[in-house]
């Protein structure tokens, strides 16, 4: 059995497989792999007064870091109007979203939340052209509409400062004390200059 990557609030779209315009996205609230999935409210709202509580078989899609993943389940009970259990599914198919190939990588890295000015070091997990994952070993709350600069350096020896990116993904362990940052990078252009080199360099050599 493969095990399904999930995280406490991610986003799932649940489509029905006998009427497929039978569509609700809603949240992962929790799971037990091998056994069930439960989710936020399966209840489409048709208009003011009818509603309609998806049953039966579905088709799952959800996003995580960049990788969309499709598997197919069924409904198996409703716990309330706001919860639901679905099958834990034994298997999945997954498809990378990401314009960027990302390099695996393990780099100490310093980050400054713009505006409240907050800085706070982790480790740069990941690493592509356009953006990069980094683990910060402590739990705060952002939204994925801030920016956040970025100073680390790279194997080559030279030094990336004041890299300006995007958040676009926030994973907080409070088991782990973690959190998780997924960023875009924004610029300058001799920051991504040099990002994009050495991430060049990776995929020529297969590092």
């Amino acid at each position: 059995m493969q095990k399904l990557p999930l995280a406490l609030g991610q986003e799932i779209t649940i489509r029905s497989r006998d009427r497929e315009y039978f569509q609700v996205n809603t949240k992962v609230l929790g799971a037990r792999t091998g056994e069930f999935i439960l989710l936020d409210s399966l209840v489409l709202e048709m208009n003011d007064r009818l509603f309609v509580r998806l049953q039966g078989d579905i088709k799952c899609t959800t996003i995580l870091q960049g990788t969309a993943y499709v598997f197919d389940s069924e409904v198996l009970d409703t716990l309330s109007h706001d919860m639901s259990m679905i099958r834990y599914p034994q298997s999945y198919q997954s498809k990378s979203l990401r314009k960027y190939t990302r390099v695996r990588i393990n780099l100490a890295v310093t980050l400054t939340l713009e505006g409240v000015d907050t800085q706070c070091r982790g480790q740069l997990i990941d690493l592509s052209d356009g953006g990069c994952r980094v683990i910060v070993d402590k739990v705060f709350y952002v939204d994925n509409k801030m920016h956040c600069r970025l100073d680390f350096a790279i194997p080559s020896g030279q030094a990336v400062q004041s890299l300006t990116a995007a958040i676009r993904a926030i994973n907080v362990s409070k088991l782990r004390r973690t959190t998780d940052l997924g960023l875009q990078f924004l610029g300058p252009k001799e920051e991504l200059g040099k990002v994009g080199a050495f991430c060049e360099f990776c995929r020529r050599f297969k590092l």
